[in-house]
């Protein structure tokens, strides 16, 4: 059947209608009234009727009300728009199959509930009471979820790097679940863009929760203010993961992306989970964002493959804790204002295998930290260390900055053995009230030089060879 005027009554298809049936609608033209299907089938059934709708070629309102029931609903729905125009469907969706097609809008304004939606167009399919659903891109276009609305299903492309998801600002009180299924199925199968953003500047708690594996070629997070939260359940994979706003951002699965932090946010990534990428700061201000990361599985894991920060673009914080006697290793140079290592029994360890450069560097806890290159910071061992907490710097490894204590007769000190004229320690170490429990330097055919005060119960110096190549300088 073919309508090439509009149609002001109810339309059912009949219950002999079968799986072929259709009734196509000119284009501009629109349907006043109920839609549904005399035969008794709920989506995933054997439902009946094919309405299709031609592309939009002016602003209209193709259907003024529901169409199908969730007992009674249409085997497929098509519907499209011509560019920059937006074409409606007012009421409720039930469908076996909806598909959107043109470069314009397809604005449905009630809930879609369906097995499949085909977004086959490159324009925007405009949701603004929610999708339930598995959406699939089958064109490089956009699916924008109004606020406080959400995805039930999972969102999938035909052809990988196409296709944007956006979940338009989530401003009300409250945690909502903008998708409890999967953005793309493997990195190489992945949408162009995901979108989640919340802000609510009341004083109260916002979050907004992706629940499955989130894989797309740029995901971007807003959490705007201090209560806002954004949290991914499962992986995220990208090749570019952004943080903007000053909200808190909670990864709950390993991430795969360079991750870029534009505002001064607080990360969380749960324990043992890792970041296969370099963290940035390009808020445009040096001490901004907070990265807490964590071990506790009985395993040796590396949290971080690259770089934290940079020269001039340092996060506020990077925090550090193991309770794992199993190593736990950051693999890159660490930039930042205060580093914090944890390691919180006698036997857990942390080891940085690149350079920490900041103001501060924190060791904390009873366990050992292991530093492979040179430090650029103040150390501070934390009143958490005991009488068993430790830091090793790597042979021929420096500390430019002063050493304290918290607690007296806490924190012990060692430099491996040096290969080389090196000055160890640029400052002093400990203080005349805060001494070190020990500090210990051992020189092999060089000088290892300590250039400040060192304030410790215990120093040892060993220069191992009696000829008098080695020495150990106190200066």
């Amino acid at each position: 059947v073919t309508l090439a005027e509009d149609l002001t009554a109810a339309l059912v298809f009949g219950a002999g209608s079968s799986t072929t049936g259709t009734v196509s609608v000119a284009a501009d033209k629109k349907i006043v009234g109920a839609i549904t299907s005399a035969t008794t089938a709920a989506i995933g059934a054997t439902t009946e009727g094919i309405l299709t709708f031609a592309n939009a070629a002016t602003d209209t309102v193709l259907a003024s009300t529901t169409i199908g029931t969730s007992a009674n609903a249409l085997k497929a729905l098509n519907v499209g728009a011509a560019t920059a125009v937006t074409g409606t469907v007012t009421g409720a969706v039930f469908a076996t199959t909806v598909t959107t097609a043109g470069a314009g809008t397809t604005k449905f304004s009630g809930l879609v509930t369906a097995t499949t939606i085909n977004a086959d167009g490159t324009g925007t399919l405009d949701s603004d009471a929610g999708l339930t659903a598995a959406v699939v891109f089958g064109a490089d276009g956009t699916i924008d979820m109004a606020a406080g609305k959400i995805l039930i299903g999972s969102a999938q492309t035909d052809t990988t790097d196409t296709g944007t998801l956006t979940f338009a600002t989530h401003t009300a009180d409250g945690t909502i679940v903008v998708n409890n299924g999967a953005t793309g199925t493997s990195s190489t199968n992945r949408l162009k863009a995901l979108n989640i953003s919340v802000n609510n500047t009341a004083t109260t708690a916002s979050q907004a929760t992706h629940t499955g594996a989130a894989y797309a070629k740029t995901i971007t997070a807003d959490a705007s203010v201090a209560t806002d939260t954004i949290q991914f359940s499962g992986v995220v994979n990208a090749d570019t993961l952004n943080l903007d706003g000053a909200g808190t951002f909670t990864l709950n699965g390993d991430v795969t992306a360079a991750v870029v932090v534009s505002g001064d946010s607080t990360t969380t990534v749960a324990a043992g989970k890792i970041i296969t990428g370099a963290v940035t700061n390009d808020s445009g201000t040096s001490g901004q964002g907070t990265l807490n990361l964590s071990n506790t599985a009985a395993a040796a894991i590396t949290l971080t493959t690259s770089t934290i920060g940079a020269s001039g673009a340092l996060l506020k914080a990077v925090n550090i804790t193991n309770s794992d006697d199993e190593a736990t290793t950051l693999a890159g140079n660490i930039f930042a204002t205060a580093v914090t290592a944890t390691a919180t029994d006698n036997l857990d360890l942390i080891t940085f295998s690149g350079t920490v450069n900041g103001t501060t560097l924190n060791v904390a806890g009873a366990g050992q930290s292991s530093f492979s290159e040179d430090i650029n910071a103040g150390v501070v061992f934390a009143n958490t260390v005991s009488t068993t907490g430790a830091a090793t710097v790597a042979a021929n490894k420096k500390i430019v900055g002063a050493v304290t204590t918290a607690t007296t007769d806490q924190g012990i000190l060692t430099f491996t053995a040096t290969t080389a004229d090196t000055t160890l320690a640029s400052s002093t170490i400990g203080a005349t009230d805060k001494l070190l429990k020990a500090v210990n330097v051992t020189s092999t055919a060089n000088t290892a030089t300590l250039a400040g005060n060192v304030f410790a119960t215990t120093v040892t110096a060993t220069a191992t060879d009696d000829t008098g190549s080695d020495k150990v300088a106190f200066s």
